[in-house]
């Protein structure tokens, strides 16, 4: 089992033919994401962004076996050839249950002081990015270096380094997984999503969302729905 990072080139091929087959598991990392999420549940998700120590993101036969992995597969595989109205719950459970088996393999390979050893710029910057996945509608990044008390060049340059994105590509990736929550729950306007996503003005919100996803907030909405 690997575990490949949104935007991470790769490639799959089979040396034989016939060899069997295998399984893609395409989820938003949002989904990863708790309300309110506390930073021991954030630095579990390091593994997904950081190279230098990506070898946790591979995971071998034996360790998918020990921890029944192939069984919450089948389960993902079943509910998707089923599909209902009951299924993007089911679906996401399954996967939340996928990660948790893969974090206790990390546990067992007694890698926690990878996480939990950090240096105390790495934490400051870990609380920084969890108090912005609570108020990244109302926040700039020159508000929270000075509320972290850090300058803003240095906080900018550390947080990239860290987190492996720029601080405005956090927030926006935060921003735009809230109104895709928006556009699934309410009938908010698009102008009331923008707002109450912490876009300036419509229009950004539009051109932003289209670039992340592919679609215009309404195209999203109507493919969800149909016809609105």
């Amino acid at each position: 089992l690997i575990l490949i990072n949104s935007h991470e080139a790769h490639e799959v091929y089979a040396k034989e033919k016939n060899a069997g087959k295998y399984f893609v598991i395409k989820f938003s990392p949002g989904i990863l994401r708790f309300d309110g999420q506390p930073s021991e549940e954030t630095k579990y998700l390091l593994p997904l962004i950081r190279n230098d120590i990506s070898a946790l993101r591979k995971l071998s036969e034996q360790e998918i076996k020990s921890y029944s992995i192939n069984s919450i597969i089948k389960n993902i595989e079943d509910e998707w050839n089923l599909y209902s109205s009951a299924s993007p719950f089911a679906l996401r459970g399954f996967v939340l249950s996928l990660f948790s088996r893969i974090v206790r393999v990390w546990e067992d390979r007694c890698v926690d002081s990878i996480f939990s050893n950090s240096d105390e710029t790495t934490k400051t910057i870990y609380s920084a990015a969890e108090y912005c996945s609570k108020n990244f509608a109302n926040i700039t990044e020159r508000e929270i270096s000075e509320k972290f008390g850090m300058s803003y060049s240095y906080f900018a340059r550390t947080f990239k380094k860290i987190m492996k994105k720029s601080f405005t590509d956090y927030i926006t990736d935060l921003r735009i997984d809230f109104s895709r929550n928006l556009l699934l729950t309410t009938n908010l306007s698009i102008t009331e999503v923008a707002q109450d996503a912490g876009f300036s003005t419509a229009s950004h919100f539009i051109s932003v969302f289209k670039k992340k996803t592919g679609l215009s907030p309404l195209a999203y909405k109507k493919k969800l729905f149909g016809k609105i």
